[in-house]
């Protein structure tokens, strides 16, 4: 079976522990179990991976693979070896989270030539004057 996920607040928490048993019987009825070894209650503040993303009290965000695997593409980008494509994918996938952070971090030197990607960015981030790129 697949990951699942169960969000919850503090309030709930009893709720969750009860739902969990009730879970583990329903699947066992199927063949199937939950595997107790990963069954784990965390705190909302440390952040939920799903799909190459972190869901941290209601923010999406980038983690830490694909930031990793971003921050490599730009410095390739920016030592001549790899193409403005490589980078805008990464900018296309994260645009769609609260990234800019992550998105201008590897230009910080530079941040005018973000403007080269702006036809990734524009439709979320104002890329026309360079106040505005600091501005974040």
């Amino acid at each position: 079976m697949d990951d699942f996920y169960i969000v919850a607040t503090k309030e709930q928490l009893a709720q969750v522990k009860r739902d969990i048993e009730v879970i583990d019987t329903f699947l066992r009825g199927m063949g199937m179990k939950l595997n107790r070894k990963k069954t784990r209650i965390i705190p909302s503040w440390q952040g939920v991976p799903f799909l190459g993303m972190v869901i941290k009290n209601g923010v999406i965000m980038p983690g830490k693979r694909i930031s990793r695997n971003y921050f490599k593409a730009v410095s390739k980008y920016l030592a001549g070896v790899n193409t403005e494509e490589s980078v805008a994918s990464y900018m296309g996938l994260m645009k769609n989270y609260n990234s800019w952070n992550v998105i201008r971090k590897p230009f910080k030197n530079n941040l005018e030539l973000l403007k080269n990607f702006s036809y990734v960015l524009e439709d979320v981030y104002d890329l026309s004057e360079s106040k505005s790129l600091s501005k974040f």
